[in-house]
């Protein structure tokens, strides 16, 4: 069985100048303007931040041992708040000099919010994002993520997606090499690596494509397509100097 990819890293900043996208934007369009080659300059370093945030999570691992410890410490908190002897302590040292507090205020309030974080920690610890169904902690080198969550590489394909259907008129398809082509090649001038690759560039980014195009990325969608039509109508402007047609789509 060929080896999966492994996780994203940080190898650079991204490209800074326009004429480095070239290439990728030849992908998309034969004779790409240089409207479109600012574009994908522009959301760079967008994929760029994106690979950092997602290489800040912890690994599932350990963000399972923290939520363990978080419903542990709740627990140990509740038992302690229900004990007499230990609660006539924590209330003697409540009326010490200048306190002034006394007993515990709200102590009901307060244990149950201690039972809603145990619970919270117990089914996040047993979350289908960290463990299988088995109960065990996912293998693999993949980041703790909440569900519904979007990786680094979506926001590359959806930014490359947004570019195909605007100069082309509609979507790539998902198994799409050419358009698969691109995003590969931006995710490195981007700034980002892979330390192995042995899928085929296409079924590597189809998933990611279908997840640039569902409901939760409408607003990233909507944003990338705002800059293309202000980037074409700038450049139009520039060209031809008809400033009625440039500024329909900048207001």
């Amino acid at each position: 069985m060929p080896n999966k990819p492994t996780l994203p890293r940080l190898r650079r900043r991204p490209a800074a100048g326009a004429a480095d996208f070239e290439e990728i934007a030849q992908l998309l369009t034969p004779s790409p303007e240089e409207w479109l080659l600012e574009y994908l300059r522009k959301w760079a370093p967008t994929v760029f931040l994106a690979v950092g945030v997602h290489m800040a999570q912890p690994a599932r691992a350990e963000m399972r041992t923290k939520l363990e410890k978080v419903a542990g410490a709740a627990v140990v908190l509740l038992e302690a708040l229900s004990d007499t002897a230990t609660k006539e302590f924590l209330d003697l040292e409540g009326r010490g000099e200048g306190q002034g507090h006394g007993p515990i205020q709200a102590l009901g309030s307060l244990q149950h919010a201690l039972i809603d974080l145990r619970d919270r920690g117990t089914r996040a610890a047993r979350s289908p994002a960290l463990v299988d169904a088995k109960g065990k902690t996912k293998a693999g080198t993949g980041r703790a993520l909440p569900g519904g969550a979007t990786l680094p590489q979506a926001t590359c394909a959806l930014v490359i997606a947004e570019a195909w259907k605007f100069v082309r008129g509609k979507y790539p398809g998902p198994r799409n090499r050419p358009a698969a082509e691109a995003a590969e090649k931006y995710w490195v001038l981007c700034g980002a690596e892979r330390r192995s690759w042995s899928a085929k560039t296409a079924g590597a980014w189809r998933k990611h494509f279908e997840r640039a195009r569902s409901p939760e990325l409408e607003k990233d969608r909507n944003e990338c397509r705002r800059h293309l039509r202000e980037g074409r109508r700038m450049a139009q402007f520039l060209s031809d100097g008809s400033m009625e047609e440039a500024g329909t789509e900048l207001t």
